[in-house]
């Protein structure tokens, strides 16, 4: 994985991917997410192999990745 050194990623989402942010954010196979700055959040489809054509689980993934957004204060 390129790690930007201007960007805040974290792929494996261990542990929240700055220090402004509260919880990690859920588990994702399908996209990658950044953090470019504060209160900023990049979601970027990883699926080149099938032309960003998302699977069911990709859906759900983004669901709780969208329910995460919303219950994050910094966001």
């Amino acid at each position: 994985m390129y790690i930007d050194s201007t960007e805040d990623v974290c792929s494996e989402n261990k542990e929240p991917s700055g220090e402004w942010i509260e919880n990690p954010y859920p588990h994702l196979d399908h996209s990658l997410v950044s953090f470019p700055a504060k209160h900023m959040i990049l979601v970027t489809i990883n699926r080149e192999e099938f032309m960003n054509c998302l699977p069911v689980e990709a859906t759900i993934e983004l669901g709780a990745l969208w329910k995460w957004y919303d219950a994050e204060p910094q966001l």
